[in-house]
């Protein structure tokens, strides 16, 4: 029987027997080599004559000291050998000590408040995953093998009943390996280990330190495995949310189908579910611990840089192919001005058409004047951008140019009025008795016409553009 103050292998004292379980005793140590306060987890002596228990812990040795991740414990030695004091020889793990209290005491004074629930179990469950990928299954999640230190942060331990999906099974047939209380069902039923065994188990904890009990109870471990198996846990307090509850729910579903795919997913869930680092802090009055590794969540979208572009640096293109519509206008109307000249000059009407051929030299200017408004819709774009999409199409009474625009030519744009008169409501015989009104009314929808309102931003956002 191991004391105080026994020493491993001329290395290891043994200090303070700090916690006892089923598979051996964990104490506080010293490090005589290195100088250093270590924990000691030492394999009760019957358990080596089972050649079962003895691999299952030298396995846990060989997994733990190839893994590394913030929120697990790290292990740095194993030996099979005997005490300085006597001639009994144990199996131990030499482990990093964690400054902290075990979940399990925190959970012993009452409910913990569901913020700081949410934090404890998003950091368990990032550490689960890391140790999912690479094929370690915990199999046995409970409050007395999560450690919460003192700056908040949560300290995965106690790998000693772990299984890697590399290694053959061993545990008997009718052996249940981990604690009643938060086992998962198809633990219980059939011994089957997954990922989802574990997230089951964390939201069993997760449950146990919000109700402030566990989430079954029984006369004994066997009455408890089966109401995880047949049972719903009663409903939370009713000042839990309901994102909290359903939170709890998913993890704890019967069918691991139904559980969170990942130990990740749950982890991030919990943490949208604690909210802003601000949040955490009014609610606990505490530092948040931020997630030990990367999870999978979206970054907001940046705000477009093109929205503060401004047109002398980057001048930005048209936000509209409003050449083609223009030009396609322009060439149908030609075309009926050419069949109504053509008009003129059979009745002699020579006059007025020589008056219209003046009109399409003015849209032959007025075609090159859309290179001088280039720089206006290029101006557009310091409005919003929904705000240069939504412009072409408004073009109401109020976005008329005004007189305190400098070009006043711009008037000009009126030309463009055919593509919109041109359709079909206005056939050849009823060009001729009124051809100016076209030239001197511009159409509500072109395109060219909104330019000018858009140049009135100069000095400010245009109206109505909030």
């Amino acid at each position: 029987m191991l004391s105080a103050g026994h020493i491993l292998d001329n290395r290891y004292r043994l200090d303070e027997r700090i916690a006892t379980g089923g598979m051996g005793d964990v104490w506080r140590g010293t490090d005589k080599v290195l100088g250093r306060v270590v924990a000691v987890k030492v394999l009760r002596t019957a358990m080596l004559d089972d050649p079962e228990f003895a691999a299952r812990f030298y396995g846990e040795a060989r997994m733990m000291a190839a893994f590394r991740h913030p929120g697990v414990v790290e292990v740095y030695d194993y030996a099979e050998a005997g005490d300085s004091g006597g001639s009994e020889t144990v199996a131990y793990l030499v482990m990093a000590f964690v400054e902290g209290e075990p979940l399990s005491v925190r959970v012993k004074q009452g409910p913990i408040p569901v913020a700081e629930t949410l934090s404890i179990v998003a950091q368990a469950a990032d550490a689960l995953h890391a140790a999912h990928e690479v094929g370690i299954v915990h199999r046995d999640i409970k409050p007395g093998n999560l450690i919460v230190k003192p700056t908040g942060a949560v300290i995965l331990i106690d790998f000693g009943v772990a299984r890697s999906n590399a290694m053959t099974s061993m545990t008997g047939l009718n052996a249940i390996v981990g604690t009643a209380l938060y086992m998962a069902p198809e633990q219980v039923a059939k011994g089957n280990l997954t990922p989802g065994t574990d997230v089951y188990a964390l939201g069993a904890v997760a449950y146990h330190c919000i109700a402030g009990r566990p989430p079954f109870d029984g006369d004994n471990a066997l009455q408890v495995a089966l109401r995880h198996l047949e049972d719903e846990p009663d409903p939370l307090p009713d000042h839990v949310p309901f994102e909290v509850r359903e939170l709890i729910a998913r993890a704890m579903a019967k069918q691991p189908a139904d559980r969170f795919a990942t130990a990740a997913e749950f982890a991030e869930a919990a943490y949208a579910a604690v909210g802003t680092p601000q949040d955490w802090k009014r609610l606990t009055g505490t530092a948040m611990i931020a997630p030990r590794s990367p999870i999978p969540v979206s970054p907001p979208p940046a705000a477009p840089t093109y929205a503060m572009t401004r047109p002398r640096m980057s001048p930005a293109p048209p936000p509209m192919p409003a050449p083609e519509p223009v030009a396609s206008g322009w060439h149908t109307q030609r075309g009926l001005m050419v069949a109504v000249i053509a008009l003129f000059v059979l009745a002699g009407g020579l006059g007025v058409a020589f008056a219209l051929s003046g009109n399409g030299e003015k849209a032959d200017a007025n075609t090159g004047g859309k290179k001088d408004q280039k720089p206006g819709i290029s101006q557009t774009v310091e409005q919003p951008f929904d705000q240069v999409t939504n412009g072409p199409s408004a073009a109401e009474p109020t976005h008329k140019p005004s007189a305190r625009h400098t070009k006043a030519p711009v008037s000009s744009t009126s030309v463009s009025a055919p593509a919109s008169s041109a359709p079909a409501s206005a056939g050849p015989t009823s060009a001729p008795p009124s051809s100016k009104p076209p030239v001197s009314s511009p159409p509500p929808d072109d395109p060219t016409t909104t330019t000018p309102t858009a140049t009135t931003t100069t000095t400010g956002p245009a109206a109505g553009s909030q």
